[in-house]
């Protein structure tokens, strides 16, 4: 692989895209309604009409979900049945329906109930412009919506700035903001640097979205402050490829130790499989990213398996941009649902991309079937795949990108049943949730119109959201923010993807 896509995977993916501009407001999707209250008043600020229609969704307490095809990815059977939700988990289901179901009873006849979805790779900051400008770029608490809205009912940012995703997850927990459950590591610890040992220029402000870390020593101490912020992991940078020069082994073994000290799970960016190996012996508990160019050796393959360290592979980020581009792209109903139609028309004139986005644009085609095979040598090898999308850059897109991910991973080979449990069942476990469609699961559950065991791609079509025992008001989710009415107040401040360059990106 070249030293420029190397550069460009480092900036990209490791540390996120960032974007600056503001966002742009367009009209909701269709059958999206706009509260009242929120276009009552053109003095009105955004900030004020979101929050009055956001407190006039009502989010209705479900009882029974009657006539469900049941689909349960951890037995690998469809049944025929009656869910009843009591305090916000599954009671029980039965095969005979009630007599008496009452209020709160949901008919779902010939609709799929799942488990809900996870992404297990985000950086939520906002969906970046192909183009000069302006990028979807409304911030982390529209991201929690707009998952939320997709089905994702969970997901984990691997590198934001620590002050703003710490703050916004703590709202989300405690009721103040809604949308789908947050999970933080926080900034990503690494080193980024040249093969000339030239440290990249980073902003040390305390609202970091990476800690430069110089040695074990200083490995410890990022760690230390880090868990301060209680995060739910640590995301560390472990990638050597071309002329990019990271963290030791030796720092890497420090950053793992000190994590296990305040009962931390570590999970490493690989850049190849020689850093998967160091991740491997180091004890990190996950590895995210595949490497195309050399196959994994076998060897490495029955050591992940029989540690049991998942892998997420983050297909979208790595071949969804060519799938997006151009003029005749056919953007299904969610895509459009979540993004507004100027980003999309960005995708549409392919010859006028920044020079990043040009970059992948050109050369992901070259290396799906490698990323398809190297799926395949992971599941076959008895590895867990869990599922993430690495949305936050170029070619993804928050909550629809997750989608994208479980049905590229079927499309390289991995069963439908796999498919599910890495993207609902075995993703909640890794985060410490219950996720399921039997008695004592969560009942946060998806309500599909049409099997994704038929075809993966029916997991978009989504009917009904359910968080927690509730029947989620999903147009509201959706009013008030960037892809609704009206628009959102302004772009979070981060890192310019057009403007930025290091190690041999396009200038």
């Amino acid at each position: 692989m070249t030293t420029q896509l190397r550069s460009l995977w480092t900036l990209l993916l490791l540390l996120g895209l960032g974007v600056v501009t503001s966002c742009a407001g367009v009209q909701a999707p269709a059958g999206t309604s706009q509260s009242p209250t929120a276009a009552a008043s053109p003095a009105m600020t955004p900030a004020k009409a979101r929050q009055l229609a956001h407190a006039q969704a009502v989010d209705q307490p479900v009882r029974w979900l009657l006539n469900a095809q049941i689909i349960d990815p951890d037995k690998q059977t469809v049944t025929t049945g009656h869910i009843r939700i009591k305090s916000g988990r599954i009671a029980r289901v039965t095969a005979k329906l009630p007599t008496a179901p009452g209020p709160g009873s949901l008919d779902l006849k010939g609709r799929f109930v799942l488990p809900g979805l996870v992404d297990l790779h985000v950086h939520s900051w906002g969906n970046p412009s192909p183009q000069k400008g302006p990028d979807h770029a409304c911030g982390h608490a529209e991201t929690a919506r707009l998952m939320l809205y997709s089905g994702v009912v969970a997901y984990l940012d691997l590198g934001s700035k620590e002050q703003t995703i710490f703050a916004l997850r703590q709202r989300l927990r405690s009721g103040k903001a809604k949308g789908a459950a947050l999970y933080a590591a926080g900034p990503v610890l690494g080193r980024i640097t040249t093969a000339k040992s030239h440290v990249h220029s980073m902003p040390n402000s305390a609202d970091r979205q990476l800690r430069q870390v110089d040695g074990p020593k200083s490995a410890r101490l990022h760690v230390q402050q880090l868990a301060l912020h209680k995060p739910d992991f640590v995301k560390v940078l472990m990638d050597h490829t071309g002329d990019s020069q990271n963290v030791t082994q030796q720092t890497l073994a420090a950053i793992v130790d000190e994590a296990r000290r305040h009962h931390l799970r570590v999970i490493c960016h690989i850049g190849t499989w020689v850093d998967a190996r160091m991740c491997l012996d180091a004890g990190a508990h996950a590895l995210t990213h595949l490497w195309d160019e050399d196959d994994i050796a076998p060897k490495l393959l029955k050591d992940l398996a029989a540690a049991g360290i998942p892998l997420i592979p983050t297909q979208p980020v790595q071949v969804d941009m060519p799938h997006f581009a151009g003029p005749k792209v056919s953007w299904s109903q969610l895509a459009r649902a979540v993004s507004p139609a100027s980003l999309r028309k960005a995708y549409s004139t392919p010859a006028t991309f920044v020079k990043k986005a040009a970059f992948w644009h050109g050369y992901q085609p070259q290396h799906v079937k490698d990323y398809e095979r190297q799926l395949r040598a992971l599941h076959k090898a008895g590895v867990r795949l869990l599922a993430g999308s690495d949305s936050g850059n170029f070619g993804t897109f928050h909550g629809y990108s997750l989608h994208r991910e479980l049905l590229l991973m079927h499309r390289a080979g991995v069963p439908p049943w796999a498919v599910l449990k890495a993207g609902t069942t075995n993703a909640g476990r890794f985060l410490g949730l219950k996720l399921g469609v039997g008695p004592g699961a969560e009942a946060t559950l998806v309500v599909l119109g049409a099997s994704p065991l038929a075809d993966m791609a029916n997991t978009q079509r989504i009917v009904h959201v359910i968080q927690h025992g509730k029947l989620i008001d999903r147009k509201a989710l959706l009013t008030g923010g960037s892809v609704g009415v009206p628009p959102c107040d302004a772009a979070p401040k981060l890192w310019p993807h057009h403007s930025t360059t290091h190690r041999g990106q396009p200038k």
